[in-house]
């Protein structure tokens, strides 16, 4: 141990140094009354990077005394970071993976980074790749041995860092897995302000908890059955196959549930954000059915919270001062476009470089979740298949899967966990969860034909499994 700990402190680490070693107690943490699954004792270095003037980035590593799986995992953050996601570390470690996480460089204030393109830069793309070079560093000095293989996996903010890690970084890693990726980011911001201006100029009020649940309910009464859910599913399936059609809500109204001016700020929602000039679609729309779900409606419509906690991509650029209600969809669209697309979008379809390293690639979307609606993902996945020359060709290294009533990352009305939380009750084998069946792909070949994640009775935290729904790779296009 004293051997290991000397050689991490004799590593020298470009534009960066150690901040902290320190060994931990093993542990059992809980969330909610649930395991998280056991924490062996560990290695935890803590890293400062600072690859220009600007950057302060943090990176914390963890490595298990006992029991490593001879394997590294990379994990994502979520938001604006801004600090280490203890739970990516936990479900990690629990795994027997050393695994790392990063704060991208980011700060608990977003507003920090106003003006900071280096900053801008860190949290894009640059923050993870150093990350995964650091820490791949400190393993091989302290285990006198490099990873057999590197994984990494993340979800929304960090679904967009592992797109980019497949795009700008192939030789990072051997398997990737993104969920609900943000990675169209500043199209997927403009249409927060989109939904928010939509919401917050509905006279008198925007729409409760209450109100989304009886939006929901309707969607769920005239489309469940058609998008392929089963009698006594409270979720649409695969929204994607309906025929939405707004007249649905004029029952609401006439109840005296819906205002005729709530009914208004939907249509301009389900419509999704339009370029006022050119006339084109500038983000998918929400997805019908989700409307009551964890940032859905009722939190879209908060105008101070929503505002401060998802437009700060806009004040980065426009100041500390900008004001969403004066946004331009076409002019102030472009600005952003122009200045943030080249740092924070994971768009680009030619992943050729991944796939032939070897790189395996798994992308997943619950169809439930209300704050990246999955079309995007799915149409992202559509143009690599096009860029692929076809289905077959794509699924020899990426597969997308969609998952039925999964929330944004976790939870949802079915489908409520694929394995991101590490849940002591989920089960950890290739046919449950998404870890599991990304290392069969990579180690033994094994590619995922189709799995089985699952609901808990009395949700997410209710500690008894509920059941499980088969899912099978998207094949484009049409299911």
């Amino acid at each position: 141990m004293e051997k290991s700990e000397k050689k991490l402190r004799d590593i020298e680490i470009e534009n960066g140094e150690i901040i902290g070693i320190e060994y931990l107690e093993e542990k059992s943490p809980e969330l909610q009354g649930i395991r998280l699954g056991t924490v062996p004792e560990r290695c935890c270095v803590r890293v400062k990077l600072r690859p220009t003037k600007e950057s302060d980035i943090l990176v914390e590593l963890w490595m298990p005394l006992s029991g490593w799986n001879g394997n590294f995992l990379g994990t994502g953050n979520g938001g604006f970071a801004g600090r280490i996601d203890e739970l990516a570390l936990i479900n990690g470690i629990s795994r027997g993976y050393a695994v790392a996480n990063t704060d991208l460089g980011s700060s608990l204030n977003p507003d920090d980074l106003i003006g900071k393109q280096e900053r801008w830069k860190d949290f894009g793309y640059r923050a993870t790749h150093l990350m995964t070079l650091v820490s791949k560093k400190l393993i091989k000095a302290f285990y006198f041995k490099e990873p057999r293989y590197a994984y990494f996996m993340g979800g929304s903010t960090g679904g967009q860092q592992a797109l980019m890690e497949a795009q700008r970084y192939p030789e990072d890693y051997d398997g990737i897995i993104a969920i609900a990726p943000a990675n169209n980011r500043v199209h997927l911001h403009t249409a927060f302000i989109w939904n928010w201006k939509a919401l917050t100029e509905i006279e008198g009020k925007g729409i409760s908890l209450e109100e989304a649940d009886a939006i929901t309910n309707q969607v769920l009464k005239y489309y469940a059955a058609a998008s392929g859910s089963n009698a006594g599913e409270a979720f649409m399936s695969y929204p994607h196959k309906v025929s939405f059609d707004m007249q649905i809500f004029d029952e609401l109204i006439k109840k005296k549930v819906l205002k005729a001016g709530q009914a208004e700020a939907l249509k301009k929602i389900y419509r999704g954000p339009v370029d006022p000039v050119t006339g084109e679609q500038i983000f998918v729309p929400m997805v019908p059915g989700s409307e009551n779900g964890n940032l859905g409606l009722a939190e879209q419509g908060k105008r101070e919270k929503f505002a401060a906690d998802f437009f700060y991509l806009f004040r980065w650029i426009f100041g500390k001062e900008f004001n969403p209600e004066e946004f331009d969809f076409h002019r102030d669209l472009k600005t952003a476009s122009e200045k943030l697309s080249p740092v924070l979008d994971a768009t680009e379809t030619d992943i050729s470089g991944f796939k032939q390293r070897g790189g395996k690639l798994l992308m997943l979307s619950g169809t439930a979740d209300p704050i990246i609606p999955y079309t995007d993902a799915m149409n992202y996945y559509n143009r690599v298949i096009e860029e692929e020359h076809g289905i077959e060709n794509t699924q020899k290294f990426f597969r997308y899967f969609l998952v039925p009533g999964l929330a944004h990352v976790f939870g949802g009305p079915g489908v409520q966990d694929i394995g991101m939380l590490g849940l002591d009750i989920f089960p950890k084998d290739k046919r449950h969860d998404v870890l599991a069946a990304l290392a069969a792909w990579v180690e033994k070949g094994e590619a995922p034909d189709a799995i089985y994640p699952v609901a808990y009775k009395k949700g997410l935290f209710g500690r008894e499994l509920d059941y499980e729904k088969k899912i099978h790779p998207y094949r484009g296009k049409a299911l």
